[in-house]
């Protein structure tokens, strides 16, 4: 994704029968051709002062954010100009466009701009922040498509990015609780929260204990009211039913299910490397 943003960063804008002047148009493209980002910066903020709807306006504004971010290494004003793409009620991601490459056939602003964002803070080690954008960009900013697979890709890896961070702040629990749907899913990239959850046990020191664990039986998994993996000290919960009333029988399908989950292969694989 980096780096076919920073293709488009330096790449001419395409021009369109827009509302704002073609003249002014053609300054800013030819500064961009010209790789001299900051002196169209000026340009392209008198531009997109007059929104419209056009997907012209739309990669302005997302590109100042992103010479902000990559040209003038100025974090506060790029986040600034995201922002200002989340919030603009005259973008939006699902317009068709190409800018984020061939394959690539809607905007996403919106998305791009909230995962950005969120990507910024994890660099500086602001994981509340991040966590908060990344949520944004799963569920207020999704990904859009007509490939369910491309969607698939975005959502586990956004889904990855926050149990990661869960996983920092020591909160398995919570980190498990998004990646467990993948878990027996079969969809195409699914595999790769069902790996990040085994990396995420290797993180914590707990191979040892996972592969103790699974060498049991599924009843290893019960616990009073609770569905739980015991990895040394720490507890991940599964499924809580304290609220609901549940016989052995169906506490116990609970529990095979879960047990499934987690011995799935693709686990117990990247716990081997």
């Amino acid at each position: 994704m980096k780096l076919i943003l920073t293709l488009f960063l330096f790449a001419p804008l395409p021009l369109f029968s827009q509302p704002n002047g073609e003249f002014q148009k053609k300054e800013i493209d030819t500064l961009l051709a010209q790789s001299k980002q900051t002196q169209a910066l000026p340009l392209m903020k008198a531009y997109v002062s007059k929104p419209d709807t056009s997907t012209y306006y739309a990669r302005v504004k997302i590109r100042i954010a992103f010479i902000y971010d990559q040209v003038v290494d100025s974090v506060d004003q790029a986040r600034k100009w995201f922002r200002a793409v989340m919030k603009d009620p005259y973008i939006d991601d699902k317009k068709q466009d190409f800018w984020l490459g061939g394959w690539e056939m809607f905007g996403n602003y919106k998305y791009v701009s909230c995962y950005s964002i969120g990507v910024s803070y994890y660099k500086e080690g602001n994981y509340d922040e991040a966590l908060r954008y990344y949520k944004l960009a799963l569920d207020s900013f999704p990904y859009y498509s007509t490939s369910g697979s491309d969607i698939n890709y975005h959502k586990t890896r956004v889904i990855n990015n926050i149990a990661d961070l869960y996983s920092k702040k020591n909160d398995l629990t919570s980190a498990f609780a998004y990646l467990l749907p993948f878990f027996n899913d079969a969809t195409i990239y699914s595999e790769r929260s069902r790996n990040k959850a085994a990396r995420i046990i290797k993180e914590h020191n707990l191979k040892k204990a996972y592969l103790d664990l699974i060498s049991k039986d599924f009843t290893s998994l019960i616990d009073n009211k609770t569905i739980v993996m015991k990895l040394e000290d720490k507890k991940i919960i599964l499924d809580n039913f304290k609220q609901k009333k549940l016989k052995k029988e169906e506490i116990e399908a609970l529990a095979k299910f879960y047990w499934q989950a987690i011995r799935h292969i693709d686990i117990i694989e990247e716990l081997s490397k």
